[in-house]
């Protein structure tokens, strides 16, 4: 096996996005498996209240939907079949994705690298992110590994090895806000982040000539739900993501240099 398992994580309803994901990965050669999504309209209240703390969704004003539930519920599900799992590790995937044709080699880049710690590195790295990073490292062919200053949103494709897994599925069984905004917050995952350069996927948008399917809506209804909130909530937790990103960012540094 020249890579590790790939997953696509997709609903029963979205034919069409799995059928889209499915043919980039087949183009490129790439063996991969569909991962059922939890769908979060369908989930009882039984279920949202085992699984949501909606105490402190009220404290930090989060607002999570069922969508962004279901989409948080189909991560964690994978990250248990990854932790109890024999292999090292796995690459994740949203149905949204638009691939490079580097893929397939970065996929077996990452699957020979030997990570000492619990680790997240995201294969969608915005351009942005990668201008000012606090430290990067080469790994093969070209690619590099980057810390970045702060980590972006969004869960479209990475590469989660088993030790990670196993935080998440012991760190995250409760949540009050969305798996992209929990994967920032590393100091209470215990999972770092890192991020690959070049990038070899992207998430889709409206516009892309090479995708047919549409974007998520999920970081649309997000932006939306903003606009309503007050600026000193939203100045309250902007300030404490970025006050505790700084706090930790010398360690993230350390560990990614050990």
């Amino acid at each position: 096996m020249d890579t590790l398992p790939a997953y696509v994580i997709n609903l029963d309803s979205a034919a069409e996005r799995w059928r889209e994901a499915s043919s980039q990965l087949d183009r490129l050669g790439l063996e991969h498996q569909r991962f059922p999504a939890a769908d979060g309209a369908a989930l009882s209240q039984v279920d949202l209240d085992q699984h949501v703390d909606w105490e402190a969704t009220r404290r930090w004003k989060f607002n999570i939907t069922r969508p962004e539930i279901g989409c948080y519920l189909s991560h964690l599900d994978l990250a248990h079949r990854v932790a109890q799992s024999e292999l090292e590790g796995a690459f994740v995937f949203e149905d949204d994705f638009v691939a490079s044709d580097d893929l397939p080699a970065v996929l077996r880049v990452l699957s020979r690298v030997e990570f000492g710690r619990p680790l997240i590195v995201r294969l969608d790295s915005p351009p942005g992110q990668l201008a000012f990073p606090v430290y990067r490292r080469p790994l093969a062919d070209g690619l590099r590994l980057f810390v970045p200053f702060r980590i972006p949103p969004r869960t479209t494709a990475y590469y989660l090895n088993r030790a990670a897994a196993r935080r998440l599925a012991a760190n995250c069984r409760v949540f009050h806000m969305p798996i992209d905004c929990q994967y920032r917050h590393h100091w209470q995952t215990e999972v770092d982040v890192l991020m690959v350069s070049p990038s070899p996927v992207r998430a889709a948008d409206g516009g892309d000539r090479d995708s047919s399917i549409d974007p998520s809506s999920i970081e649309g209804g997000r932006k939306h739900r903003r606009r309503w909130l007050t600026r000193i909530r939203h100045f309250r937790r902007i300030s404490y993501r970025e006050v505790s990103g700084m706090v930790h960012l010398p360690g993230r540094v350390a560990r990614a240099v050990g």
